[in-house]
């Protein structure tokens, strides 16, 4: 007995999504390198969007199997229900067998998706004042490691811009000094100069310190955590939304290229059969 098409769309997905999810158990999230391994996900999303191209495909809830992954937790849990939520919708939304056409068949699917996921969130920390205050501390912790993070990519260096405060403190006396001393010799004869000098001298060696002591507060990692905290208090919930809205939504041009990309692989071996 001969295989129908959609017996072999059927075949297709389970083993696609076994391949993508068995991939992505390999990746090591901290090497970028081990990234290459989430290739199998756009891939998996390209096979169903040239299946779907004029119409749903129902082969495509195949893809159900990832949810099999869910026990071994972690991040491979909630990445498991994203594989099988994404790929129906992408078969949903997937029309055309242009790159273009498969470039945008992720667009609406992760928008969904991020839209459910910061919607959960911000009605469960409506709920639960708890989960709302962990949630709250939890994403100005990741917003100010972040920050530091990036800080310290951009190569700033903290005792370079100390060493600036110093020098900018010190000419500013020595400006001062010179014009202070202009005056006060013009205007008094019995002026002691030595002595004004010896005061400048004193303070050349003090003020930068002092300067430095108090401009020490203005931490870039305090100043970063009072911002959020005062921009994110009492309206963490808005927050969870939109920020979910935007990663999700963040990943579409480096995802919808690659699944584009795929999809014309898919394409060009079914023209060539």
């Amino acid at each position: 007995m001969s295989l129908e098409p959609e017996h072999i769309e059927y075949g297709f997905q389970l083993a696609l999504t076994v391949l993508a999810m068995s991939l992505v158990l390999m990746v090591d999230f901290s090497k970028l390198s081990s990234f290459v391994y989430l290739l199998g996900l756009p891939f998996l999303f390209g096979y169903t969007a040239t299946t779907s191209e004029y119409e749903f495909k129902k082969s495509s809830l195949g893809s159900v199997i990832s949810l099999v992954f869910i026990p071994i937790g972690g991040v491979i849990a909630p990445l498991a229900v994203f594989v099988f939520a994404c790929n129906v919708l992408v078969s949903f939304f997937a029309s055309g067998s242009s790159f273009k056409d498969h470039y945008s068949a992720t667009a609406i699917p992760l928008i969904l998706i991020g839209l459910i996921v910061g919607g959960g969130l911000a009605g469960y920390a409506s709920y639960s004042p708890d989960f709302e205050s962990s949630l709250e501390n939890q994403t100005i912790q990741t917003a100010t490691d972040k920050t530091i993070e990036m800080v310290e990519i951009a190569g700033i260096d903290r005792n370079r811009t100390q060493q600036n405060v110093k020098d900018v403190s010190k000419t500013s006396i020595t400006l001062t000094e010179a014009r202070v001393v202009q005056e006060y010799s013009q205007n008094d004869e019995d002026a002691d100069l030595e002595a004004l000098r010896g005061s400048f001298g004193s303070a050349k060696q003090k003020v930068p310190e002092t300067v430095l002591e108090q401009s020490s507060g203005a931490d870039i990692e305090e100043s970063t955590r009072n911002m959020l905290e005062s921009t994110l208090s009492g309206r963490i919930s808005v927050a969870a939304l939109v920020l979910s809205l935007t990663i999700f939504y963040g990943v579409q041009p480096v995802l919808g290229f690659l699944t584009a990309f795929s999809a014309q692989l898919f394409v060009l071996l079914r023209d060539a059969l």
